[in-house]
């Protein structure tokens, strides 16, 4: 009998963007969000006065802050923050997603005792980047710690034993 621990985690990344070196951008935030939560986000800037967020380069508030409330899929995109002349201050994407879930596990043994593969679902999918460490006990040596399942990707949903 196997015994699979798995366990998720949502795996936070940024990047920075610049078409060409004579015209830097400022840098994108990446912010990942739960569904049906409240966010704010802050403009970097040290002037509050006269600020503007935008949202797909439509207009949304004169504030220093940003607040969503009760986030959905539709608020999922880019953010911009503005000063008063319309320079950039800076950009923030905004990513929506679902908490991970309890994981349903399988386990099957194509050449068995030498091999076993497991693979494990999740329902509703979270959308935003989970890093999964799966792990099982040694058979063999009881007092050993705990050995890791090798997956073939990052994002795979799937290891071998």
């Amino acid at each position: 009998m196997c015994l699979i621990y798995v366990f998720g985690a949502l795996a936070i990344t940024s990047g920075v963007f610049s078409q060409d070196t004579s015209n830097l951008q400022p840098e994108i935030r990446d912010l990942f969000v739960a569904v049906g939560s409240s966010v704010k986000i802050p403009c970097t800037d040290g002037e509050e006065k006269g600020v503007e967020w935008r949202f797909n380069s439509s207009v949304l508030v004169s504030s220093p802050v940003l607040s969503i409330q009760n986030t959905s899929l539709k608020d999922q995109g880019i953010y911009t923050c503005h000063q008063p002349n319309g320079d950039l201050i800076q950009t923030v994407s905004l990513h929506l997603g679902y908490p991970p879930s309890p994981l349903d596990v399988h386990c099957w043994s194509p050449s068995y005792p030498k091999r076993a593969i497991c693979s494990w679902t999740l329902t509703p999918d979270p959308i935003l980047p989970t890093h999964y460490i799966a792990t099982y006990p040694s058979f063999s040596d009881p007092l050993a710690s705990a050995c890791q399942c090798q997956k073939w990707g990052e994002q795979d949903r799937q290891c071998a034993l």
